[in-house]
């Protein structure tokens, strides 16, 4: 069995108020995460990786979706990893009119209490038939290239910075549509 605090963490609650912390966009600048809602309001993104079929796939669609989302909240997308591995992958079917903050060591995910998942939780038959329609579908499964364990999901916060909703995946291929 494996006991580690990465994996317990508990995601911020519905009503709390998101903690103030730096974060870094596509650029390398640092900005506080406060900055990144106003009025609207913000949908916060968390991204496992950059080669997660699911991931991938989840960025597509969202592309799909971002003007709908965009006329309702700013749209920020979190992956974990460092701009310079980032800038060339956010083409094509993956290029958003969002704001990307990277961070390659996870503070935001650990700062914001999404942990990490278990390979049984990651994996199930769920994850192998999503899987399996997203190979038919044109998506490449690669190597991963990052935490392939860590817990993505999305926290949708109010223009005073308070957690409005949040989704935590359950396991691989969960993701809100």
């Amino acid at each position: 069995m494996i006991t580690h605090e990465l994996y317990t963490l508990q995601p911020v609650a519905i009503g709390t108020k998101i903690p103030d912390m730096d974060v870094q966009g596509l650029d390398s600048s640092l900005m506080p995460l406060s900055s990144l809602w106003d009025k609207r309001g913000c949908l916060l993104i968390l991204v496992r990786h950059w080669n997660c079929i699911f991931c991938r796939a989840q960025l597509a669609d969202l592309k799909l979706s971002q003007t709908k989302i965009l006329g309702l909240t700013n749209l920020v997308v979190v992956i974990p990893h460092h701009p310079s591995y980032l800038l060339p992958r956010l083409k094509g079917p993956f290029a958003l009119n969002a704001q990307i903050l990277c961070d390659p060591d996870c503070v935001i995910y650990r700062g914001l209490g999404y942990g990490h998942m278990r390979a049984k939780e990651a994996i199930n038959y769920q994850t192998i038939i999503s899987g399996a329609q997203l190979v038919l579908k044109g998506y490449i499964p690669w190597i991963p290239d990052g935490d392939v364990d860590q817990l993505p999901g999305v926290i949708a916060i109010s223009n005073t910075g308070r957690v409005l909703a949040r989704h935590q995946h359950r396991f691989g291929s969960d993701y809100m549509d």
